[in-house]
């Protein structure tokens, strides 16, 4: 019966080219001795090659390693693609969290540099007109008695104005002193956020765009374990192969042993045939090449499982020990989190503080502005005043110098007639018919009474009236 041969299909086991089968024969009819001694030979080689029964053992643990390996990737590909997506989510949040507050920050100094902008316009409008005020003398006529000139900003509140300052000038200073906190705060997130990302962007991605071991599809575990399987039925192949060779090896050796020795040829062609014979020195030769196609089939095998296996669940447990780390650093942000979210706590009360005085104060300012504008106005307004009145008082005084004029006349009239009374008739009447016969004429005593106006220069009043005119 007919069985497999190592070598390649041009020879077949117990069947050889008539030239090799009478080479064979010519060998046997030379000696015996040789021919029992290259059984031997076969036999020893034939053996030898079993040892590669640990190639198949290797085959076997890659194998089943590789299989272990595609178990252990299904459970560490889920969780590092779960935590990597868990992390990127909070990541997400920890962004929007930040951009919030550097928002809130900035808008917050964008309202005090405005309002503090408001500040110093109003403090040099009002400092402008406390200048005014300090150049405009008031005139003597208004206080006579007085020896010493003053200036209407004599009559400033200046403790007053200084206080206004000063108390709109501390709502500013802590107002950016929250704001200073509040950013040495942020910075610190800032910093935060940067390890964050920056041990994020150390982990594999999971966009479907990008090549990464966290996409199912990229996974190389299965195709190894296949390219295993099917190197390994080779390797088996071939051990069986190298099997059945050492069977005809011994087999061949058992019957050239147990057959009768005798030294002619045909006693030993009765034990083991030239064709026989030939087929076995074959395949003793083809063991060497099978052997070392073994040893190159198990070095590419180790190569597979080193690359593409060992490689694969390196990278993911070393995924999965950097997601962990990230996680470990997001679990410490946490505790960070909690300062910045006191610091924003406190940032927004002391911005609702401010807007909540700012304004008030600087309407205070402002009507002590109008106020002192006012009185620079006022007084102005009450030089023409006082010029009003003085030209009131002249319109007066020369009606009544008109009137007593036209009184002192009638007095001078009806003395006269009443002297011409006295001498034509008076001689005629006894003095005591009436008592005021012979009185003089009423007289009227004209007398000012109050209404003390200033005299002021007529520059004065006219710098003053058009002032008040704008002119």
């Amino acid at each position: 019966m007919a069985s497999p041969s190592l070598v390649s299909s041009t020879h077949h086991l117990y069947r050889v080219p008539s030239g090799t089968a009478v080479t064979a024969a010519a060998g046997f009819n030379s000696s015996t001795r040789p021919l029992e001694q290259g059984l031997t030979t076969f036999f020893l080689n034939a053996k030898r090659s079993l040892e590669s029964k640990d190639l198949i053992v290797r085959a076997l643990d890659l194998v089943n390693s590789t299989k272990a390996a595609l178990e252990k990737a299904a459970v560490l590909l889920p969780k590092c693609v779960y935590l990597r997506n868990a992390l990127e989510g909070q990541l997400g949040v920890v962004r929007g969290l930040n951009a919030v507050m550097k928002q809130g920050k900035k808008s917050f100094e964008d309202y005090v540099q405005n309002t503090g902008g408001d500040f110093e316009e109003a403090k040099r409008g009002l400092s402008n007109i406390l200048t005014n005020l300090k150049n405009t003398t008031l005139d003597p006529a208004f206080s006579p008695k007085r020896q010493d000139p003053r200036t209407l900003h004599d009559f400033v509140d200046d403790a007053g104005v200084d206080r206004q300052w000063t108390e709109i000038q501390s709502m500013i200073d802590r107002a950016e002193a929250s704001i200073n906190r509040y950013g040495e705060s942020l910075m610190s997130f800032d910093n935060d956020l940067a390890s964050l990302e920056a041990s994020m962007s150390e982990l594999p991605n999971t966009s479907s765009k990008q090549p990464s071991i966290l996409h199912p599809n990229q996974n190389p575990v299965p195709r190894s374990l296949s390219a295993l399987d099917h190197h390994s039925v080779n390797l088996v192949d071939s051990f069986e192969k190298l099997n059945h060779h050492y069977e005809q090896c011994v087999d061949a050796l058992r019957r050239s042993e147990v057959a009768p020795m005798q030294s002619s040829t045909v006693g030993l062609t009765q034990s083991l045939s030239p064709e026989e014979f030939a087929v076995l020195e074959s395949d003793s030769q083809a063991v060497e090449e099978v052997l070392e196609d073994m040893a190159h089939i198990i070095s590419e095998m180790e190569n597979i499982f080193v690359e593409h296996v060992q490689g694969h669940i390196h990278s993911l447990e070393s995924c999965y020990a950097q997601t962990n780390a990230a996680l470990a650093q997001f679990e410490e942000f946490q505790i960070h989190l909690g300062s910045y979210i006191v610091a924003s706590t406190e940032f927004e009360s002391a911005q609702k503080e401010y807007q909540s005085l700012i304004h008030p104060a600087l309407d205070r300012l402002a009507n002590l502005s109008d106020f002192y504008s006012g009185f620079a106005r006022a007084y102005d307004e009450m030089v023409v005043e006082v010029g009003r009145r003085m030209g009131i008082r002249n319109k007066m005084e020369s009606i009544m110098k008109n009137a007593l004029a036209e009184i002192e006349e009638l007095y001078e009239h009806d003395l006269q007639k009443r002297e011409e009374f006295k001498s034509d008739t008076g001689e005629f009447l006894p003095m005591d018919i009436w008592p005021g016969l012979i009185d003089p004429p009423m007289r009227y005593n004209v007398e000012a009474i109050g209404g003390d106006i200033p005299v002021l220069k007529k520059e004065v009043l006219s710098r003053a009236l058009r002032t008040v005119n704008g002119l």
